[in-house]
């Protein structure tokens, strides 16, 4: 009689584990096909935005990509920073986030073509690009 009963508790332990086994198989199945069959939304989209086919869209997007290419090359020139040149010596100052553009007297007119010819050389077309531009004359 002893021996029956240790056998029927062995085998309603084996029983209860692969029932447990199996709705744990069957949970994460049902849960992996839910998510693949259920569609992200995306929103309300405005018909206003896509261009219409063969057209170029000359929106925001073109905005922002200059924008980047823009902040990118005056990042790169702030890694080369301190610049000492023969007219002019360019700084960058983290703490207020500004230029600071020193002209040596006597050599202003020349300092300013150099300073420009420099910014080229670094592809910043124009000097308005450095935002908190600080001019000295030393």
């Amino acid at each position: 009689m002893f021996n029956l009963s240790k056998n029927l508790v062995y085998y309603i332990f084996v029983l209860v584990l692969i029932l447990i086994f199996v709705s744990f198989l069957f949970f994460e199945l049902t849960s992996k096909k839910e998510s693949k069959s259920q569609p992200t939304s995306v929103g309300n989209i405005s018909t206003d935005l896509i261009p219409s086919p063969g057209s170029r869209y000359n929106g925001p997007v073109d905005q922002n990509l200059e924008q980047r290419q823009r902040d990118l090359k005056i990042s790169q020139l702030i890694k080369k920073l301190p610049y000492q040149a023969s007219n002019f010596y360019l700084d960058y100052y983290f703490s207020n986030f500004s230029f600071v553009l020193t002209l040596y007297k006597g050599k202003e007119d020349q300092g300013e073509k150099d300073f420009i010819d420099f910014l080229n050389q670094n592809g910043i077309l124009s000097k308005d690009w450095l935002k908190n531009l600080i001019i000295r004359i030393q």
